[in-house]
């Protein structure tokens, strides 16, 4: 996987975790997000955890590596997660940034709308609701085109996000639907 190499993931033995450094726009460490590799869900070990933490609403993960693309396409693509970005950007799509859930802070806005990118896609989990992507897209409407990936076709499994499988990801993008 291309992402490893890109996005500098490791691994900590304390806590059994990926590692995911967390970058600022200009590329600076300021924090660390630590992935469970097991399937094992419970309380006390939630998927992701900060081992370092820093404030996730001031940061579009990957946007320090993702600007030059973003700028060429003149279009972004908000994912929830980093995992998100490095997928699509092992497809590809090099234009991504994640959010760290899937509320939009005043201070990403303000970051999305420096990029210069008139076209915002919102491609969030299967499990967001419609509803829900569509009050964080008017975030953006009042300055950018905002388009939303949506599973009306029932493709994705349960869990699944959009970007976890190449062939599901091209069909949700191809047929997103436009904010109005």
């Amino acid at each position: 996987m291309e992402h490893k190499r890109n996005f500098g993931l490791g691994i900590d033995v304390f806590s059994h975790r990926v590692t995911i450094p967390i970058r600022d726009e200009l590329g600076r460490l300021v924090g660390v997000k630590g992935r469970r590799v097991w399937d094992v869900v419970d309380e006390y070990n939630p998927k992701y955890i900060y081992l370092h933490q820093c404030a996730k609403s001031k940061i579009l993960y990957g946007l320090y590596k993702t600007l030059p693309f973003i700028q060429e396409q003149n279009e972004i693509i908000i994912c929830e997660s980093e995992k998100g970005v490095m997928q699509l950007w092992d497809m590809g799509f090099k234009n991504a940034v994640g959010v760290g859930g899937h509320c939009l802070s005043d201070w990403q806005i303000t970051l999305i709308a420096q990029t210069g990118a008139s076209k915002v896609i919102i491609a969030y989990d299967k499990d967001i609701l419609e509803d829900e992507v569509i009050k964080e897209g008017k975030k953006l409407s009042p300055f950018r085109q905002v388009e939303y990936t949506l599973d009306t076709n029932n493709i994705l499994d349960e869990k699944e996000s959009p970007m976890d499988n190449p062939i599901k990801w091209k069909e949700l993008y191809k047929t997103r639907k436009i904010l109005l």
